[in-house]
């Protein structure tokens, strides 16, 4: 009953707030989960900081934040149907004015859904990865945050990252910081779905 006092919003403005409401903490897991991958790894002077003294340039930073974001998105959106998951992902990732090298919005999605869908092929390195801690039980496929930190790796790190070895090795932790985004970001459409229907 209450659902008919809510204010009316479009899907891109959904996926627009979305954006707002975590662009700060997840770009804290981001770049703390690059950072935390170097050995003796300081984040006290910012994590962006660190990793350029690790040679790890802003534009490529940029990067990786942006397939991280839409990652996260895309997964907690899992839990629509997928017209309106692509709605979604897409107003949100289009939110981001800059475009940057390398970042596809339409290829990241059509291979994050193929991920979740069981017909993406990683890698041999990353194919047997798991992490049975990091299940999120309240999404349809309870491993799409594991699906996304081996998408991550094999999109991002493998071509950008001296240590990528580290981020097999880690993999428990790196993909725990994944998931964590995801919890973020369904965290942001309850709060959103409280005020607004969209």
């Amino acid at each position: 009953m209450f659902g008919l006092f809510k204010k009316q919003i479009t899907l891109v403005e959904f996926g627009q707030g979305i954006v707002q409401l975590v662009n700060e903490p997840i770009s804290s897991d981001c770049s703390r989960a690059l950072g935390m991958r170097f050995e003796n790894w300081d984040g006290s002077n910012g994590w962006s900081n660190f990793l350029q003294s690790r040679g790890i340039p802003i534009p490529t930073q940029k990067l990786h934040y942006r397939l991280w974001v839409q990652a996260a998105i895309q997964a907690s959106c899992t839990q629509f149907d997928e017209a309106k998951r692509r709605t979604i992902t897409q107003s949100a990732m289009e939110a981001f004015s800059e475009a940057i090298p390398n970042y596809d919005l339409g290829s990241t999605y059509n291979a994050l859904e193929s991920a979740y869908r069981g017909l993406y092929n990683f890698s041999p390195r990353l194919a047997p990865l798991s992490n049975p801690g990091a299940a999120i039980n309240f999404l349809p496929n309870p491993h799409v945050g594991v699906l996304n930190a081996k998408y991550l790796i094999e999109a991002f790190v493998f071509p950008h990252m001296p240590n990528s070895a580290a981020f097999i090795d880690e993999f428990q932790s790196y993909s725990s910081t994944v998931c964590a985004s995801i919890g973020t970001v369904s965290r942001a459409i309850s709060h959103i779905s409280k005020s607004f229907k969209a």
